[in-house]
């Protein structure tokens, strides 16, 4: 295993295959969420589908995603995957959503920022389909990188490369990444 590799984890999951959000298959039409009862809905389900995920409740996680999506990715699958990132990254540490984007068509997205206490930087986004009262996970999307390579030179580059398109100034700010440097 080469330095830049124990470095740098990068894992690319989408969570679903399909055409369900590739950037061609976007709607043409999107509005940014800022307030209201469809963002408190899409926050709300997304940090409940966080909380079943960090407390290791992989299967009521999985049962929260479309049809589709858990036909693509049986449980075991799923499972096999969150522990195994969940070893790696270690437990969740902050959660920020950057923005909410709703689409034509019901479909919304919410981009992200998480750290974890292994000092693991992600940015991602979670892809929810349906109304207010039924919103399924359709896609996940989640790039990673240890706040240690951040910190060097390269770091700003890496977010580039991992097309992190928007960011938390809070995570990346030179004393948040300070706390993780020495690992």
């Amino acid at each position: 295993m080469t330095i830049k590799s124990r470095l740098l984890t990068t894992i690319k999951t989408a969570v679903v295959a399909g055409s369900i959000c590739s950037c061609a298959n976007m709607a043409a039409s999107q509005e940014t969420l800022q307030n209201g009862p469809l963002r408190a809905a899409l926050l709300a389900q997304t940090q409940k589908y966080l909380k079943l995920r960090q407390n290791a409740l992989y299967d009521l996680a999985w049962a929260m995603m479309r049809d589709q999506t858990r036909a693509k990715l049986p449980l075991p699958e799923y499972i096999k995957l969150q522990q195994s990132m969940k070893a790696r990254m270690g437990g969740l540490d902050e959660f920020q959503v950057l923005r909410t984007i709703k689409y034509d068509g019901g479909m919304y997205a919410i981009d992200y920022a998480a750290s974890y206490d292994k000092g693991v930087y992600e940015c991602g986004y979670f892809i929810w389909r349906g109304t207010a009262q039924d919103l399924k996970l359709g896609r996940s999307q989640r790039e990673q990188a240890k706040y240690a390579y951040l910190a060097t030179d390269k770091g700003a580059e890496l977010l580039r490369t991992l097309r992190c398109k928007v960011h938390s100034r809070k995570m990346l700010s030179p004393a948040y990444r300070a706390r993780y440097a020495s690992e």
